[in-house]
């Protein structure tokens, strides 16, 4: 049964209890104790429905709370992994970005041998041009 409906359900018995003990103790007329018998009878039934749906109350409480525990621990499992993902990630960013910088200086050293080549080339040709 659903949470709301065995709620609405034990209210509805609450209210004809206390309802049924008010008129068997003030309604009727019969001074010969049976009614204080049935009254305690009616309270205590009452009472045991009440206690019982609080054990059942707390038992889905407690299932909930365990099935959310598991839930907590799986996720957190779930974030471990991803912070490792992420952490392999940077290593690999951090690795390329060395590699780049290394590149770039590789880079700009060819370039400066290549102007001064060319500046070099640009001068052979000049005492070429004014050998001939």
């Amino acid at each position: 049964m659903k949470k709301k409906g065995l709620e609405t359900l034990v209210l509805v018995i609450g209210l004809m209890v206390i309802g049924s003990a008010v008129f068997f103790i003030f309604i009727t007329d019969d001074r010969t104790g049976s009614t204080i018998y049935i009254t305690n009878l009616i309270i205590s039934v009452g009472f045991l429905i009440y206690v019982i749906y609080s054990i059942l109350s707390g038992n889905n409480l407690n299932r909930e709370i365990r099935l959310l525990n598991k839930h907590v621990e799986s996720l957190k499992e779930e974030i471990g992994k991803q912070k490792k993902q992420i952490a392999e990630r940077d290593a690999t960013i951090s690795q390329r970005n060395t590699e780049l910088s290394e590149k770039s200086a590789e880079l700009e050293d060819a370039s400066t041998k290549i102007h001064s080549l060319e500046t070099t080339v640009k001068e052979l040709q000049a005492e070429i041009n004014k050998a001939e």
